[in-house]
């Protein structure tokens, strides 16, 4: 009995129209895709999100036609890196800034608070 292929995730991007260049791309090649829409929660409101899935057999070859074209950028490890460096994208004098305001902020809301209640 022959084992159906299965489909895994092969990218998210931000538009409709990237996400069907892809597919485009990708079928030209011989590579049967397709895209599916969604809507990723984020911080202060939502974004659609476009999956491109491919069968798991072609994963590798359609990384690789995607990356020729620039239609991808890096692979799963730099987007790691990308998340594990996050932090340090903020110079340091900026990020002590940041956080010297937020905490005069909250002084003075602190410092009003207290004044209102003698």
């Amino acid at each position: 009995m022959m084992e159906e292929d299965r489909e895994v995730r092969l990218c998210s991007v931000n538009n409709s129209l990237d996400a069907q260049c892809i597919v485009d791309l990708l079928k030209e090649n011989g590579i049967a895709s397709y895209k599916k829409s969604g809507i990723m929660e984020i911080y202060g409101g939502s974004s659609i999100e476009n999956d491109i899935y491919v069968s798991e057999t072609n994963y590798d070859r359609a990384i690789q036609i995607a990356k020729e074209y620039h239609m991808l950028e890096g692979n799963k490890e730099d987007a790691e890196d990308v998340q594990r460096n996050i932090g340090e994208s903020m110079p340091k004098g900026v990020m002590y800034m940041l956080i010297m305001v937020i905490l005069l902020i909250f002084m003075a809301a602190a410092l009003a608070f207290l004044c209102r209640n003698v």
